[in-house]
């Protein structure tokens, strides 16, 4: 089971992530696309929009904003 770093910090679950959303994103260029699963965040890829919008690609197949899951998980 793969667990982002931020699932941890947005939910307060005591646990590691196996990888940081920011520092996956950080190096993604426009147009990338790159396929990593978060189990608790409930995302199997993650997707650079050429404006630089990072979206996730949920396990339902629905394409959703980064900003707008967070923003769903913390509050």
């Amino acid at each position: 089971m793969n667990y982002s770093k931020e699932f941890f910090e947005w939910t307060k679950k005591i646990g590691e992530g196996n990888f940081s959303i920011k520092e996956v994103s950080t190096g993604m260029l426009p147009g990338d696309k790159v396929d990593i699963t978060c189990n608790g965040i409930g995302f199997i890829q993650m997707i650079k929009e050429m404006d630089g919008t990072l979206m996730l690609k949920m396990n339902d197949g629905k394409i959703e904003k980064f900003v707008d899951i967070k923003h769903w998980i913390i509050d």
